[in-house]
């Protein structure tokens, strides 16, 4: 399958009239079993840190069904990343090597390396190369622009010396090394795509620095205007069940701490000017028709012709995470896969392993409702973060 530039269907949903959707779309069964699962996993949550784990291990079950992988942790100027690859990889002797970086979401607040690692393994297996997932400082306890400076330390490590172990050996390997070319993808999910695509931008921009841009972004259910501005913040906002626009912009305060302003393109890259983007990489954008951050994805679009964008019916934000249980998620993930496959020349596996979707059973939510289950919105997330 190709993938060709997307046109999107109408115009920016910011410049349309502010009223009611054209129609509450038809709630997936496979959404209602998402949100009963992300309900009863975060029932008992009462304190951020309890929240936190619980967001870590909602995926954990579906990990254990996976085989033929290797886990370990690397570090970077204190920054640690987890590594996922194949079982008994080794890194081409000539040629480029193809590394996989990971970019969790969670609003800044919450997300790690555990959360995603699940969809870390499905990627390392199909694509047959390393993924690494830096752990990035949340807020409250770590503001802007500590989880942007983590995410610059771990791609100029990655892209300087790969993911070779921090041993004795791994250090002289890593150095023998340190000459190799290598090939980056930049996957990154909500929130942690304002952060990629800021590290991006600032990369392109750099004309004094040696650091290479990758050489292909995913952006899932991008998050990249802090400042909310879209229409579609308050015309999709009854038909998202994950997210809401007042409680975004509290996160966005709490993220910021008024050290820089929402609208400042170091933290809403997609507010930067056109000229910003000129040198983008091939760069796959996957939204929900009904998200409230439709309108980033669409001003992306709007600025590079770099850019593929996908709209998805009958999602919620950052469905991919839920391929094991939800066939729409699988089938993004796919397309994802072949877009990084695709975009740099990788080999098709003989046999890729992914989980098997567990039998589903029907779910009760419908769009508008309490998100997430009663025990799980960005209202209740927002009562256990500290006021900024």
């Amino acid at each position: 399958t190709s993938f060709r530039r997307a046109r999107p269907s109408t115009a920016f949903v910011r410049n349309r009239k502010p009223g009611a959707p054209e129609g509450k779309p038809t709630p997936d069964q496979t959404v209602g079993k998402v949100l009963e699962l992300l309900s009863a996993q975060m029932a008992g949550a009462r304190t951020l840190a309890e929240m936190r784990e619980a967001r870590d291990s909602l995926m954990a079950n579906e990990l254990r069904k996976l085989e033929g992988f290797e886990l370990r942790e690397i570090s970077s100027e204190g920054v640690q990343m987890e590594v996922v690859q194949p079982e008994g990889y080794v890194p081409p002797e000539s040629g480029e090597e193809t590394i996989v970086i990971l970019v969790h979401g969670g609003m800044f607040v919450t997300g790690s390396p555990r959360g995603v690692r699940h969809l870390a393994v499905r990627l390392a297996l199909e694509l047959q190369v390393p993924v690494a997932t830096p752990a990035l400082r949340l807020a409250p306890e770590h503001r802007y622009p500590a989880p942007s400076d983590d995410l610059r330390a771990a791609y100029l490590r990655v892209s300087q010396r790969g993911v070779a172990e921090d041993t004795c050996a791994g250090a002289a390997a890593a150095e023998s090394n340190s000459a190799r070319s290598r090939r980056i993808a930049l996957i990154a999910e909500s929130s942690g795509c304002s952060l990629a695509l800021s590290l991006v931008r600032s990369i392109l921009n750099d004309e004094g620095s040696d650091l290479r841009a990758p050489q292909a972004m995913v952006l899932l259910s991008p998050w990249l205007d802090l400042a909310c501005t879209g229409g579609s913040y308050t015309i999709n906002q009854g038909c998202d069940p994950v997210m809401q626009r007042d409680k975004l912009l509290n996160l966005s305060q709490t993220y910021r701490n008024g050290l820089i302003d929402s609208n400042d393109p170091a933290v809403s890259p997609v507010l930067a000017p056109a000229e910003a983007f000129a040198r983008l990489p091939p760069t796959l954008v996957h939204v929900g028709e009904t998200e409230v951050v439709l309108d980033d994805a669409l001003r992306l679009q709007s600025l590079s012709a770099a850019v593929t964008l996908r709209e998805y019916k009958d999602v919620l934000h950052a469905w991919h995470a839920f391929f094991p249980i939800m066939p729409k998620a699988d089938e993004a993930l796919a397309q994802v896969i072949e877009f990084i496959r695709a975009t740099l020349n990788l080999q098709q596996p003989q046999q890729p392993q992914q989980p098997q979707p567990q039998q589903e059973r029907n779910g009760n939510a419908e769009p508008g409702e309490s998100l997430l289950g009663s025990d799980f919105s960005l209202g209740e997330l927002m009562a256990l973060v500290p006021e900024a």
